[in-house]
């Protein structure tokens, strides 16, 4: 039998048979990069086969090594250690020489085929399924196309083996994340012009200046009517009574909260926190750095200051460097942390003392939205997915073949973590599948968000689609304390407070008034809340028309 190459950890299987040898075993032979530097020495001697081993394949993340062999059983052994896991049951199992393995694309899932016309389907969950009749015999070196009613018996029940995945699940709307997300709208375009304003030494600017960098400050209308809808914030005026283009100042309310924030920024707990979660993200990184563009996107969601390069990044060496320029260049990892290296969903589950260890089912957290209806063939697939094996998100699991159930839940391992390290747990989309992209994931991403509505929202309001994690939020309302957020959330109240005859007027979020004063804006924006027509309109563009992801 031709040596199998046991990929990720730069190892040959090779299989020693009693025909040629005194004994059968399966020797892992170390590959050299220097063709001169190649021994014949197995760093690993495997000898409890009994008989001929007619077919061997590595397991998921080459952690086991499955071996089919001439007395009818197929066996699972230890890839480091070369010891016996586990083997079929002779009884429910083949009856006759098992003559092929073939192993399917996921890399979990496992055909036999015997010499008594019979086939098996094995998973590591639970390791040998029960033989079901064929009709011919099956003789196979490679995964057989079995029909989509073709199902095994596993640990949760039954499950097709192909083909089980649905494309999409219906959308519906969620008023309590949707008005999360609706409550922020145009906070960033105005941060952004209260940072221009405030670099100037008189602290104010002509509204020419400002109208000159609408699109880098991400001002969706006008300027001057950003400015004059949210008189809170900013002041205008005419300079000496000369009649010249007005000029836009800032307000001491809005000016107080600019100092708190500024505190924020500066204070050990919180530049920790940032640190924290950079390095989390630079880990996940299968090459351990992430380019400052990027980086610059993600600012925003990741709660970065704005001169984070120079006040950030020198104050934890040990943690990561900035390579070449500040424009062109990169952070890059300076030294792993293990203690860091455990995703939120992991710590959970060693919290809860359930005595969790590496490679174990972990359950996402589910939220359905009201009103949401899940088909039963779609419950069973979910229920079956949650069981599959949780790969850490700072475990590099690309050699997993895409478009399969093990690939996508580590996808959304992924995702649910990089969430967890934003701020408000929620970003544009543009901005995960940039993320996503650089890691090589983007596809993944698509499809985890088209599968996968309970775990991950996508909102249309504000013109825009963004990304929430559904547990993060209860009643519309961010669980997590964080001290950016909350001098966040008093800017937002400072926004929807008015002024009439230099008093305080508070327009509550959603308002009538509001509503009104705004009506022109949000024409063409996704309101209709719980409608029909929205949802369908929603849910066909996650399908890739409307909202389509390339």
């Amino acid at each position: 039998m031709n040596p199998i190459l046991m990929k990720g950890r730069g190892r040959l299987l090779t299989f020693h048979n009693r025909a040629v040898f005194s004994t059968s075993a399966i020797h892992a032979k170390p590959i050299a990069r220097d063709p001169t530097e190649q021994t014949k020495e197995s760093v690993l001697v495997v000898n409890g086969p009994q008989g001929r081993i007619n077919r061997a394949f590595p397991g998921p993340l080459n952690r086991t090594i499955i071996s089919a062999e001439e007395d009818a059983v197929t066996r699972i052994w230890n890839s480091e250690i070369g010891k016996l896991l586990r083997e079929a049951d002779k009884e429910s199992g083949h009856k006759k020489t098992i003559a092929s393995l073939a192993k399917c694309a996921a890399g979990s899932r496992f055909l036999t085929g015997s010499l008594g016309k019979s086939a098996g389907v094995m998973h590591l969950i639970h390791p040998f399924k029960n033989s079901c009749s064929a009709q011919h015999l099956i003789y196979a070196t490679s995964p057989m196309k079995f029909p989509k009613h073709v199902a095994y018996r596993g640990y949760g029940g039954v499950r097709t083996f192909t083909g089980s995945a649905p494309t999409t699940v219906k959308f519906v709307r969620d008023r309590g994340l949707d008005h999360a997300v609706e409550r922020e709208k145009n906070l960033w375009p105005v941060l952004n012009t209260k940072d221009l304003i405030k670099l100037e030494p008189s602290k104010s600017l002509p509204i020419s200046i400002i109208s000159e960098r609408k699109d880098s400050l991400k001002i969706p209308s006008r300027p001057i009517e950003l400015i004059r809808k949210y008189p809170s914030v900013f002041q205008e005026f005419l300079p000496g009574g000369i009649r010249i283009h007005p000029h836009i100042k800032l307000t001491p309310e809005v000016l107080d909260i600019d100092s708190e924030e500024l505190l924020v920024h500066q204070s050990d707990s919180y530049k920790q926190s940032v640190a924290d979660r950079l390095l989390k993200l630079l880990m996940i990184s299968r090459i351990n750095k992430i380019p400052v563009k990027i980086l610059d996107i993600l600012k925003w969601d990741l709660g970065l200051p704005e001169n984070y390069l120079k006040t950030l990044v020198p104050d934890f060496p040990d943690y990561f460097r900035l390579v070449g320029s500040e424009d062109s260049g990169h952070l890059e990892l300076v030294c792993w942390s293990d203690e860091l290296a455990v995703s939120v969903l992991e710590k959970k589950k060693l919290e809860g003392g359930s005595g969790y260890s590496n490679g174990m089912p972990i359950a996402f957290p589910v939220k359905f939205s009201k009103g949401f209806e899940m088909d039963k063939k779609v419950k069973k697939w979910l229920d079956d997915w949650q069981k599959l094996p949780y790969v850490s998100p700072y475990e590099n699991a690309l050699h997993l073949s895409a478009k399969t159930d093990e690939s996508d839940k580590w996808a959304a391992a992924v995702l649910h973590e990089i969430l967890n390290l934003f701020v408000a747990k929620k970003a544009d989309r543009n901005d995960v599948l940039c993320i996503g992209e650089y890691l090589g994931l983007r596809s993944r991403f698509k499809r985890v968000l088209l599968q996968h509505p309970h775990f991950f929202y996508i909102s249309s309001k504000n013109r825009t689609y963004t990304v929430v994690l559904k547990e993060a939020y209860r009643r519309g309302l961010l669980i997590e304390n964080n001290p950016l957020m909350n001098i966040r959330n008093r800017y937002i109240h400072l926004m929807h407070t008015g002024k009439e005859h230099g008093k305080d007027l508070n327009i509550p979020s959603g308002s009538n008034q509001q509503k009104k004063r705004s009506a022109p804006e949000n024409e063409g924006d996704a309101g209709g809340e719980d409608s029909e027509e929205e949802n369908d309109r929603v849910s066909d563009g996650l399908s890739g028309s409307e909202l389509s992801f390339s």
